[in-house]
């Protein structure tokens, strides 16, 4: 939602037509808290575990989008702990960037245009996961169904800390919505962007200058996701591909992947993945930009009519941070007591015991997989 329309919903006097209280509250329409709340559900019950979202839950919504997020060794070694029954084997098609007319590899001599924001996570190799990634994604449509009529779809206008000398039968948390609805939590799991949650708390002041500084400086990258989705198979082959936007000008690229299923080892999809700032994220430019890419790809892939393509464009207001700083998270903010964050760039450190020994480092575990450690630790 735009940052406008948000401040106008904080200045609305909204008069409360209903109360109700959940133990524990999930806040999100995505794949994390999706998550997030059939883990709590499955343990608590439907009863004690609220879903608050501003629309219904849709299957497209909560699929894997862009170019595969499975890469680098601090998120393939958290998979791996996480998820130990997955097996993962390394893939041998690099990425590569197109320049003078030809394919180049990021490991040779030439020069790739500069890459902005995210794009040099997706420079690391891929890897591939040789069973079934069901066991992180929501794949059915019963579930959906249940998420659904579970699900309380309201705007919210503004988010509350309930003091400790109000606290009563357990609340921590006050959320109010547009329209004059008011749900009161022990436990706040939030899968929104960061950014969102702290436009919408009233008192910013229990949380550290650090933190918010970050997370609203993170928040200002936009992502624009494209799909193709041709009706027979096309020729393709497992290398992540970097189509420049200019070579005068720093605009970043389209990275994208050719998707393979598994039923005739064939492609029929290709995700792309574009980022850019949020002040450039206006119908205008972003209809520019695609308009760019699908010049390029007639360049790139001449064998390939992308035009008897169907096309699917999504645009998310947040982008993967790569690398996120503990001191941001530290354990004894008051803000974060019984608030839980789930997403690309959610903070995890502060839950994160004294005494564990990780294979990785938290600071370089980002998109995807940040997403799954921040589900994975949330323990109440």
């Amino acid at each position: 939602m735009a940052l406008d329309k948000l401040r106008n919903l904080k200045k609305k006097e909204t008069k409360i037509l209903k109360k109700s209280f959940h133990r524990y509250l999930v806040i999100g329409d995505s794949l994390f808290p999706i998550l997030a709340w059939q883990k709590l559900s499955n343990k608590y019950g439907h009863c004690d575990v609220g879903l608050l979202t501003e629309s219904k839950i849709e299957m497209d919504g909560l699929r894997l989008t862009g170019p595969s997020p499975f890469r680098g060794i601090d998120n393939l070694a958290c998979i791996r702990e996480l998820y130990p029954n997955i097996e993962q084997t390394a893939c041998d098609h690099q990425s590569v960037f197109f320049k003078d007319g030809q394919w180049r590899s990021f490991n040779g001599r030439s020069k790739s245009e500069t890459l902005l924001f995210a794009e040099p996570f997706f420079t690391i190799p891929r890897t591939m996961m040789l069973q079934n990634t069901s066991e992180f994604l929501v794949t059915n449509a019963n579930n959906i169904d249940e998420i659904n009529q579970n699900a309380n779809i309201h705007i919210i206008s503004s988010i509350s800390r309930i003091s400790n000398e109000e606290l009563i039968d357990e609340k921590t948390w006050s959320i109010r919505t547009s329209d004059g609805h008011v749900f009161e939590c022990e436990y706040l799991i939030w899968g929104r962007p960061e950014r969102d949650f702290f436009n919408l708390l009233d008192d910013k002041s229990i949380f550290s200058n650090k933190f918010l500084e970050f997370y609203d400086s993170n928040g200002k990258v936009v992502s624009v996701f494209v799909k193709f989705v041709f009706e027979d198979n096309v020729e393709s082959d497992l290398r992540t591909y970097f189509i420049p936007l200019s070579h005068t000008h720093e605009w970043g690229h389209f990275i994208g992947e050719f998707i393979h299923n598994d039923e005739d080892n064939g492609c029929r999809e290709v995700d792309f993945v574009h980022f850019l700032n949020e002040i450039d994220t206006n119908e205008d430019e972003v209809a520019k930009r695609i308009k760019i890419l699908q010049r390029g790809l007639e360049k790139v892939f001449p064998n390939i009519d992308f035009k008897k393509a169907t096309r699917y464009i999504t645009l998310k207001n947040e982008s993967p941070c790569m690398k996120i700083d503990t001191c941001h998270a530290e354990k004894d903010i008051p803000g974060m007591k019984k608030l839980f964050f789930t997403g690309i760039n959610a903070p995890v450190e502060h839950l994160m015991s004294d005494d564990s020994c990780c294979e990785y480092s938290l600071k370089e575990v980002s998109h995807f997989t940040r997403g799954l450690l921040s589900i994975s630790l949330i323990n109440c």
